[in-house]
């Protein structure tokens, strides 16, 4: 949708890239506002559902983008738009890491380190050490 602010600014409303700007600031502070709105919620039930509905406005708010001939319409739009699509973000986020359990995300892990190096009996027995230039970089690499 972010995409797509210049093109509805210069062909839709037929405006410079002050309107772009002013198109992409209000989807930005709409998303700021959605992460802090999700933030004060804390923990709720029903994650699920709340993404649903979070995504239902998401389509609402692009909706009435798409759909509104009017500038302060279309930047109203924009800031639900944004404001949903963190929450939608959030929610969903939280449900992945909730719904994973611990020992998918070791054994997962585990496949990947061991198709990295295939020769190792002991994988987990020794740390890896980084190469010279990444560990030179962070300060802490030491003969």
């Amino acid at each position: 949708m972010r995409t797509f602010l210049p093109i509805f600014a210069t062909q839709i409303f037929h405006r410079g890239p002050g309107i772009a700007a002013t198109f992409v600031s209000m989807s930005g502070a709409g998303s700021v506002v959605g992460a802090l709105g999700i933030a004060a919620l804390g923990n709720v039930q029903r994650k699920g559902r709340l993404a649903l509905i979070m995504l239902i406005l998401l389509g609402i708010g692009v909706s009435g983008f798409a759909l509104s001939p009017w500038i302060p319409l279309t930047c109203a739009s924009l800031f639900f738009a944004g404001a949903a699509m963190m929450g939608v973000f959030s929610m969903v986020s939280s449900l992945v890491q909730l719904i994973v359990t611990n020992q998918t995300v070791s054994y997962t892990h585990l496949d990947v380190y061991k198709r990295q190096q295939p020769n190792r009996t002991d994988t987990f027995a020794t740390a890896r050490r980084p190469c010279q230039a990444c560990a030179s970089n962070a300060g802490w690499y030491a003969d």
